[in-house]
């Protein structure tokens, strides 16, 4: 489904006070390229300009659909590692063309299947957003966060992303028993059974059920 793109040069910013607990971080205004190859859709046109940011001119045809996030763009790529377990947060800022629905796709690269999703509203015009992640499934590599879209036709226009390790700041979340009832969702968050085609969520995890 998501084909693998490499990723040009770029300067990632040095945080001084607690290096340690920032993963990635990248400023959009200040880069002038995209990566070289991203996940290839016509639902967007994906720029950069410094001075604004990564913008994402979000094409798609028919937000209405229930089960349709296209695009997805990643907002920054290629992280090198995360903990099973592990307890992490995005911060980031976007100037979006309209109020509706948003999503983040925080998942792995290298084949190992690791996703958390979170889904939320985005108000015309400026948002700043803290999002957790937290008790992220699966060890993994080369992991990406991608921007979804598809309910906000309009150019959304990213510019600061941060991931933060909580653990490594101290910040401790509490942490509730993982309910394991096997339901099992759609992308849009629908109560699906065993019958649904496409891909499902159950106790956390993605899988596609054919």
């Amino acid at each position: 489904m998501k084909k693998l793109f490499t990723l040009v040069a770029m300067a990632f910013m040095a945080v001084s006070a607690n290096a340690q607990a920032v993963v990635q971080e990248i400023d959009w205004t200040q880069q002038t390229e995209y990566y070289d190859l991203w996940y290839p859709s016509e639902t967007a046109s994906v720029t950069v300009e410094q001075g604004t940011g990564l913008i994402i001119d979000c094409l798609q045809s028919d937000p209405d659909n229930a089960n349709y996030w296209e695009p997805q763009v990643p907002m920054i790529g290629h992280i090198p590692a995360i903990a099973e377990g592990g307890q992490y947060q995005i911060k980031f800022d976007v100037n979006a063309p309209a109020a509706g629905t948003v999503r983040l796709d925080f998942c792995s690269w290298d084949g190992t299947g690791a996703t958390k999703d979170a889904v939320f509203d985005v108000a015309a015009g400026d948002n700043e957003f803290t999002i957790d992640f937290l008790d992220y499934p699966t060890e993994c590599t080369d992991a990406m966060v991608f921007y979804q879209c598809g309910k906000i036709p309009g150019k959304h226009i990213i510019k600061k992303v941060q991931l933060i390790d909580l653990e490594a700041t101290g910040i401790k979340n509490v942490k509730a028993n993982k309910a394991t009832n096997n339901a099992r969702y759609n992308l849009a968050g629908q109560k699906v059974d065993a019958s649904y085609k496409g891909i499902v969520i159950m106790n956390g995890k993605k899988f596609i059920q054919k």
